[in-house]
């Protein structure tokens, strides 16, 4: 009997556990915004909503080399690493944009994910088909990224970090196999 009782009271602690992380999964969404392929539909908490508008404000900031709203989205910590491994802090990734050292002509977003983490972290992750110029020399490929906002004491919220990585050719044909 002592060891139904055991086995009983084990159960319900995995049970209980996986509710919890099951709450956790429910929080990733895919993002139906224009120029991001429509992945999945449903209804959305309203952060992963808002996440997916600001993702898309990006995008055109980055395809109209809007830098006032690049600033506004990024938030003065700011720290980006490009696919080539250059860091880069709020100021000079605007820079970088306001005098064309990166002038991204196009961007296909692809496999758009929102993850919502205790309500003040998103993590966004995309594949991106590019096509534009990196410091004067042409860009273009498959790219994966990571970006990370953090929800402000005023509610809103900013991007605090990006990551690029380049997809390689070969390993682009690999995974299509």
């Amino acid at each position: 009997m002592k060891t139904c009782f055991k086995l009983a009271v084990a159960s319900l602690a995995v049970l209980a556990s996986l509710a919890a992380h099951a709450q956790v999964f429910r929080q990733v969404g895919m993002a139906p915004v224009n120029g991001v392929r429509r992945i999945a539909t449903g209804n959305k908490p309203n952060a992963h909503r808002q996440i997916e508008a600001l993702e898309q404000q990006w995008r055109q900031a980055q395809l109209k080399c809007d830098t006032d709203t690049l600033g506004k989205l990024m938030s003065e910590d700011y720290i980006g690493i490009s696919a080539n491994g250059m860091v880069q802090t709020k100021q000079q990734m605007v820079d970088r944009v306001m005098t064309r050292k990166i002038n991204i002509t196009r961007m296909d977003v692809d496999d758009l994910k929102v993850k919502i983490i205790n309500g003040s972290t998103a993590v966004v992750t995309s594949q991106v088909d590019v096509d534009g110029e990196m410091d004067g020399r042409s860009m273009h490929g498959k790219y994966l990224y990571t970006r990370v906002y953090a929800r402000q004491a005023g509610g809103a919220w900013k991007v605090v970090n990006f990551e690029a990585t380049r997809i390689r050719p070969n390993l682009q044909q690999a995974s299509a196999k």
